[in-house]
């Protein structure tokens, strides 16, 4: 499962959404989902899955389009604690953590903003990582994968555009 956050109208917030769009051009062995950082549909998401990959833009200080990796599985990383959804993705990874656990295998790729300016695209930085991100997504996500069972399709892609888990369209603002 991919996750990625944000709202492509919102500047380098698209980078999530950006990266859901190559990995389903590239083909890529998993499940995409675009999803607010609801604590709910975050679970449900998350429910019985073995690997996972959460993706989001944040604003720590480093230079725009970098890149950070942070395993999700023990603790959120404070320092990529900024975002600019109402209630922060971390915020939203840590309480699922407490009440229900996270899958053995939990990623959060995040990369680096130069703005989030309402109306605007992905900066150039931003727009240069995303490639390198889908690389690297893709690498983890050959690392935890197993392969299917004789006879079955080898591709699994699902993806699902700006909706939670259930298919519904975020609210506003998220």
């Amino acid at each position: 499962m991919v996750i990625a956050v944000g709202r492509r109208d919102r500047g380098d917030d698209g980078a999530g959404p950006a990266l859901l769009d190559r990995l389903a051009e590239l083909g890529a062995m998993a499940d995409l989902l675009h999803l607010r950082p609801d604590p709910g549909d975050l679970h449900s998401a998350l429910a019985g899955r073995r690997v996972a990959i959460l993706v989001d833009a944040c604003r720590s200080g480093e230079r725009p389009g970098s890149l950070r990796d942070y395993d999700l599985t023990m603790a959120s990383p404070p320092a990529a604690r900024r975002a600019s959804h109402g209630m922060p993705l971390l915020d939203a990874v840590d309480l699922v953590r407490g009440l229900y656990g996270l899958p053995p295998k939990c990623r959060l790729l995040a990369v680096e903003a130069a703005g989030f300016d309402h109306g605007s695209g992905l900066s150039p930085d931003v727009a240069d990582a995303v490639d390198t991100l889908a690389e690297r997504v893709i690498r983890q996500i050959g690392r935890g994968a197993t392969p299917p069972p004789s006879g079955q399709a080898t591709r699994a892609t699902r993806a699902v555009s700006s909706g939670s888990v259930s298919g519904a369209q975020p609210p506003p603002g998220t």
